[in-house]
């Protein structure tokens, strides 16, 4: 394990439900340190989610004041402590490369535990367009959400019974290879009114923020796959009718499967080769039946 890059002290923020406090009152974060603190959450959630890289990220934010690397498990890590009001944490999957270079797995940022903070829920909702879990949604037209939204922890996990999670995703295309997912912890006020705990379903004291970037196994995949490929060979697609999703498309003619290409969402099907593709052999193009093959448009054969 290499040794942090900077020596930038970590500041005394909170562990769970388990923070001590600093000071017998805690003081009030500003209405510009909340205002960071979201700025901070957003630029994270862009990152996780992949609209932006981390070379974007220190254009935003600056250059990260600590790094560090631990070889036991691949993560790469780089920290900021901003006023030194919370820990924000980028962290890369160094086992998992995408064009040479390790993907983003999860933003965390923590707040000092001499400070309070009144975020509601609300402020940040509409702000970065979060999804609220729902335990059995369809998360894809294949897989089905597990997780929940409300999520009284501190009971849960038998430690500060005040401590509430609040889970959601972060939608994205369908054919996403990843799933993005983020917690919010709260402190509120528990007054034992199990088990629907109302009286910690609208905390304000916003405590943690997790963002988590989940890679679809290879299981997962094949079914989503098989899946589309069903729903769209039911469709019968085929030469001048409009194409449903942008993907790689293989079109069938005579002589079986014979063409490959990326069409888009809302094109019209072309016609087809109707020579395999992988032949070097004069063709000619001809009506064609299309299937969908794969979402990745970075194919040999496709017109990218």
């Amino acid at each position: 394990m290499s040794v942090p890059t900077a020596a930038a002290p970590l500041p005394n923020v909170s562990q769970g439900g388990s923070e001590m406090n600093t000071s017998p009152i805690p003081e009030q974060m500003t209405a510009n340190e909340q205002a960071q603190l979201l700025h901070f959450t957003e630029v994270g959630l862009q990152w996780a989610v992949g609209k932006i890289d981390f070379d974007a990220v220190k254009r935003l934010l600056g250059q990260p004041e600590q790094s560090w690397r631990f070889e036991s498990n691949g993560e790469i890590g780089y920290a900021y402590f901003p006023g030194q009001t919370m820990t924000v944490q980028f962290i890369f999957d160094g086992n998992r490369l995408e064009n040479g270079k390790p993907v983003a797995a999860n933003f965390r940022l923590k707040v000092s535990s001499r400070l309070t903070v009144r975020i509601r829920k609300e402020d940040y909702e509409a702000q970065f367009g979060l999804h609220r879990l729902i335990r059995g949604e369809s998360i894809d037209g294949v897989r089905t959400e597990q997780r929940t939204f409300f999520n009284p922890t501190g009971i849960i996990a038998v430690r500060n019974p005040d401590w509430v999670t609040f889970g959601y995703r972060s939608p994205l295309p369908a054919d996403s290879v990843f799933d993005v997912y983020a917690g919010f912890d709260y402190i509120g006020k528990f007054l034992h009114d199990g088990p629907e705990f109302k009286s910690l379903q609208n905390p304000e004291d916003l405590r943690a923020v997790t963002v988590t970037r989940r890679y679809l196994t290879a299981e997962e995949l094949d079914q989503r796959r098989a899946a589309r490929r069903q729903k769209y060979g039911m469709m019968d697609l085929r030469t001048g009718m409009i194409c449903p999703e942008t993907a790689v498309w293989e079109g069938w003619t005579e002589n079986g499967p014979t063409d490959r290409t990326l069409v888009w969402a809302g094109e019209a099907f072309s016609r087809a080769r109707n020579v395999p593709i992988e032949k070097q052999l004069p063709f000619d193009w001809v009506l064609a039946r299309w299937m969908w093959l794969r979402e990745n448009p970075k194919a040999p054969w496709s017109e990218t």
